[in-house]
């Protein structure tokens, strides 16, 4: 999955997707935590209901479980495409989160042959799936936010502070196409016989206290005082 999103999200843009497949990485990102956490719960009411039945469990196959995707795991973590336009930051972390359940797994798949506890192995599995569910929260919210074309930021912040520079600025939409695209469009009136030097220095003014906000790329669209845009 991680190298599905890399592969995905790096295709060039064409002419029915402007913005390229950044979106999907949001898309993948929630299928791969609500697989992730629907996966721990199930192991972890399979444990409870074993550990009631004082049924054992065998910490062999876990454990060789564990030995064969660590590599695994160390491997995706540097081959993922490193850039300043690739999501490898979010699926660096996806990585590295994984690799820690699976040392935690593999950690308590071998505990009990040394101290004799079948209760370790429980232990392990309601961990591995406490560290899955408050790791993820956040990244789960966020992606879900993306996929509602919201975004972290308050526009109303946001717009409060424009209008300090610039009062006649409304109509301001903010959205995340991805984790690392956040777009803004705005309108904003101004006298008819303003120039299009002008237009040009209040537009990367704009662009200097929306960038304090995270958006890398914005739209105004200018109107003259009685409505007609120009």
């Amino acid at each position: 999955m991680i190298f599905l999103v890399n592969r995905i999200s790096n295709k060039p843009t064409d002419e029915f997707h402007s913005y390229g497949f950044h979106r999907v990485e949001a898309l993948l990102n929630i299928t791969i935590i609500t697989l992730f956490i629907a996966i721990s719960a199930y192991s972890a009411i399979l444990t409870t209901e074993l550990l009631i039945h004082g049924i054992p469990i065998s910490s062999g196959s876990t454990a060789l479980s564990a030995i064969i995707a660590i590599p695994l795991l160390i491997v995706a973590g540097v081959t993922i495409e490193h850039d300043e336009k690739s999501n490898f930051r979010i699926m660096f972390i996806h990585t590295l989160q994984d690799l820690a359940i699976m040392i935690i797994v593999l950690a308590f798949s071998l505990l009990p042959f040394y101290f004799f506890s079948q209760y370790l192995d429980y232990l392990g599995s309601y961990i591995v799936l406490f560290i899955i569910l408050y790791g993820n929260r956040n990244m789960f919210r966020r992606n879900v936010n993306i996929l509602l074309e919201g975004s972290s930021v308050s526009v109303k912040e946001v717009e409060e502070m424009i209008r300090k520079e610039f009062p006649s600025v409304h109509h301001l939409h903010i959205w995340d196409i991805c984790q690392h695209q956040r777009v803004a469009t705005l309108h904003m009136s101004i006298p008819s016989q303003m120039q299009i030097g002008e237009l040009d220095s209040v537009r990367k003014d704009i662009e200097r206290i929306l960038s304090k906000y995270g958006v890398n790329h914005v739209t105004v669209q200018f109107e003259s005082n009685n409505g007609d845009n120009i």
